[in-house]
């Protein structure tokens, strides 16, 4: 795990909170990019695909977790072969419901977004377990609520 302090301001944090306990979940989430990219190289990790729901993406737009204008960017950049659009990423919680398991979606909002724009029905992903992703778990940050997330403008969400 990884403690709040020596991460340097403006670092990327996925926060993720239960909404029955109000338990936060911070995950640094380059350092985990990096690694998923170094098990890549090795063929130790396997994409999956998953199936997009527009209700989903327009709930990240609800909560503040894309910006319109990136997902313009990301977009133009794919099309003009400028940006490959990597694998989504998702992390179970080490928790099931209805025999699946329950995950947060940690990076790829605005890709999401993407496909559910273009009506694309599946988007590639990486699926860790809690063992895989728990080294990057950010600790001692401060817990927030839904709302007091919502507000924190993208760009400045290492708070």
């Amino acid at each position: 795990m990884i403690p709040f302090k020596t991460i340097p301001k403006g670092t990327q944090i996925y926060t993720w909170i239960n909404e029955e306990t109000g338990e936060n979940f911070h995950i640094h989430t380059p350092k985990l990019r990096d690694w998923i990219a170094k098990q890549d190289l090795h063929g130790k990790l396997e994409i999956l695909q998953t199936r997009v729901h527009e209700e989903i993406a327009a709930d990240f737009m609800r909560v503040n977790s894309v910006s319109p204008e990136r997902i313009v960017q990301l977009a133009t950049e794919a099309m003009l072969g400028k940006r490959k659009l990597d694998p989504i990423i998702f992390c179970e919680r080490g928790t099931y419901t209805n025999g699946e398991p329950d995950v947060m979606l940690v990076d790829g909002h605005h890709r999401y977004m993407i496909f559910a724009i273009a009506k694309i029905p599946m988007i590639p992903c990486y699926v860790l377990k809690p063992r895989q992703w728990m080294p990057f778990r950010v600790i001692d940050a401060p817990d927030l609520n839904i709302e007091q997330l919502a507000r924190i403008p993208l760009i400045e969400r290492n708070y």
